[in-house]
C-alpha cells in the first residue's frame, strides 16, 4: 500500500471482487424470478385443481341426491302394484 502501483493492484482487485459480487447478485436475482414463477403458475394449477375437486364432490353429492329419489319413487311405483 506504500507504492501507488500497489494501491492500483489493490484497487482493481476491489474492483473485480465488486463485479464478481454484483455478477453472483444478478444471477441469484434472474433464478429467484424464475422460482416466483414457477410457484405463481403452480398456485395457478393447484387453484384450478381444487376448482375441479369442489365441482367433482357437488356432482357426487346431486348424484347421491336423484339415487335417494329414485329409490323413493321407485318405492312408491311398487306400493302401487
Amino acid at each position: 500500500m506504500r507504492t501507488k502501483a500497489s494501491q492500483e493492484e489493490f484497487l482493481q482487485q476491489f474492483e473485480s471482487i465488486i463485479k464478481g459480487v454484483q455478477d453472483s447478485l444478478l444471477k441469484q436475482e434472474i433464478t429467484m424470478k424464475k422460482k416466483q414463477a414457477e410457484v405463481a403458475e403452480k398456485e395457478s394449477d393447484y387453484t384450478l385443481v381444487i376448482e375441479d375437486q369442489r365441482k367433482y364432490f357437488k356432482l357426487v353429492k346431486d348424484f347421491q341426491e336423484e339415487c335417494n329419489r329414485n329409490e323413493a319413487l321407485a318405492q312408491k311405483v311398487e306400493s302401487l302394484k
